[in-house]
């Protein structure tokens, strides 16, 4: 009976925005061995033009039933696969440090959240690929995660520690602009009007001090408290509107807040 080997390992990455500070949050999952990776088989799974990618997509799409759309992802996947053969090592994080998040990110694929699955061994056919995934309660909420809405797939045959075998990567993702992000137009235009009422409380209190030394009888004195209160009154109202805005902008934080967080 044909020796099968199959080790997997699971990544999430969460990506998260509190007001203006960037966090991100790496959870590593775990991995499993299905009999030895050192053991000896004599029979390899399909030649590489076979075994499709797009069908192991498929397959998952019929545990997640959602069609994933085409994305950075699976150039990501292909680049991992590749490196991961070149380099001889088989995690999360390669030698030089680099995770799932970063991968994707360098392919051009900002995030909300990522995940990554892999697998390495000998299998028959897609569909017993997606199996082993889904025989592991880790790979498996990774593949229905609802809030992943894409995915990249990549299937790579090669050699490993002197062994021919086949390793399969999914990235998952949910991409940055599933959430509106807070308007830039209303965050500048906040660091403007704060910049004018710095500029006009200095020459309100420039116009007290002359007022204070003017006398109080002259006509002069009358034309200061004339254009002292001109200048309080366009203080109080670009202030009064400076508020607003920044309502309105606190508000379009909140709601991204709430969506990276899969809240709504």
């Amino acid at each position: 009976m044909p020796w099968k080997i199959a080790l997997q390992k699971i990544m999430t990455t969460k990506f998260k925005i509190l007001f203006f500070i960037l966090l991100i949050a790496v959870l590593l999952g775990g991995f499993y061995y299905k009999d030895n990776i050192w053991g000896i088989y004599n029979n390899v799974g399909k030649n590489l033009q076979n075994f499709e990618k797009t069908d192991l997509g498929n397959i998952i799409n019929e545990f997640k039933k959602e069609v994933f759309t085409p994305s950075p992802l699976n150039i990501g996947g292909e680049a991992n696969n590749v490196v991961m053969f070149k380099n001889q090592y088989f995690e999360h994080i390669s030698p030089l440090g680099i995770g799932p998040a970063e991968l994707v990110k360098s392919f051009g694929y900002d995030y909300i959240v990522t995940g990554e699955n892999l697998i390495l061994g000998n299998f028959t056919g897609e569909q017993e690929v997606v199996q082993h995934w889904m025989d592991s309660p880790g790979h498996r909420a990774n593949i229905l995660n609802d809030r992943f809405t894409e995915i990249g797939v990549a299937v790579v045959k090669g050699n490993y520690k002197g062994q021919t075998v086949w390793i399969s990567v999914q990235e998952f993702g949910l991409p940055l602009s599933s959430c509106p992000e807070p308007s830039a137009s209303l965050k500048s235009q906040i660091d403007v009007n704060k910049n004018q009422l710095d500029l006009l409380f200095l020459k309100i209190e420039n116009k007290r001090n002359e007022i204070n030394n003017t006398n109080s009888r002259s006509q002069k004195y009358n034309d200061l408290v004339d254009e002292y209160n001109k200048l309080v009154a366009e203080y109080n109202a670009l202030n009064t509107q400076t508020k607003g805005i920044i309502l309105e902008y606190n508000n379009q934080v909140n709601n991204f807040n709430q969506c990276v967080a899969g809240n709504n």
